[in-house]
């Protein structure tokens, strides 16, 4: 258990990587304050029902939870997880092996955002346009599912909520099941009004800063 709550681990903080970077970037060098005793279950054990998403952010043991959950990962849908470039707690498994688990359960990549990127203190004190790659956040597509299980709606619904507008409606018009077109229309329906709340959002920004220069 480290003095920041949201950064212990069942890993040990790695000091020798967090203090070569900025104490603002990386919450320092995650000081332990001492060592509790959990129970530990696996994904299978606790999940007795299909499940449609997994998400995980564990700060390290996002591999272990996956290897405890091969049999829920055969029917979800999608894997959103969170990666590390960096060994930022010792011996944890890095971006590489969480992707290469997933590709052999046949996930694939669909989207990657930056989790974490950090700075290396300078005297110059620079503010780099540029901060090195840490962690990522990345959503997995069960493309093997995909193929075979014909739950074309679901796929469809769930890929719209997660903002991929064009590939929903890619599958309901290459890909025959019921309800299509009406779930068709309802993607279309609401991307047209987030697309409308994006704008005027956008349009009240700017009014208010033009209404203070």
């Amino acid at each position: 258990v480290t003095r920041q709550n949201t950064c212990s681990s069942v890993f040990w903080p790695n000091k020798d990587i967090n203090t070569n970077y900025l104490a603002e970037d990386s919450t320092g060098p995650r000081e332990v304050l001492r060592i509790a005793k959990v129970d530990a279950t696996s994904i299978d054990n606790e999940i007795s029902r299909p499940v449609d998403v997994v998400k995980l952010d564990i700060h390290g043991s996002e591999l272990d939870a996956l290897i405890g959950a091969t049999n829920t990962l055969k029917t979800a849908k999608f894997v959103l997880v969170e990666t590390w470039t960096q060994e930022v707690y010792k011996g944890q498994p890095l971006h590489h092996d969480v992707d290469a688990f997933l590709r052999d359960h046949g996930y694939e990549a669909l989207d990657i955002q930056v989790a974490a990127a950090w700075e290396r203190p300078s005297i110059f004190k620079l503010n780099s346009i540029r901060k090195e790659l840490i962690g990522l956040e990345v959503l997995y597509f069960n493309k093997r599912d995909f193929e075979l299980s014909n739950s074309y709606y679901k796929y469809s619904l769930l890929l719209s909520i997660f903002g991929f507008t064009s590939f929903a409606l890619w599958i309901c018009d290459n890909k025959s099941f019921q309800f299509n077109q009406s779930l068709k229309n309802n993607i279309l329906t609401a991307h047209k009004k987030h697309q409308l709340r994006k704008r005027f959002s956008l349009k009240f920004i700017l009014q208010a800063i033009a209404a203070r220069l």
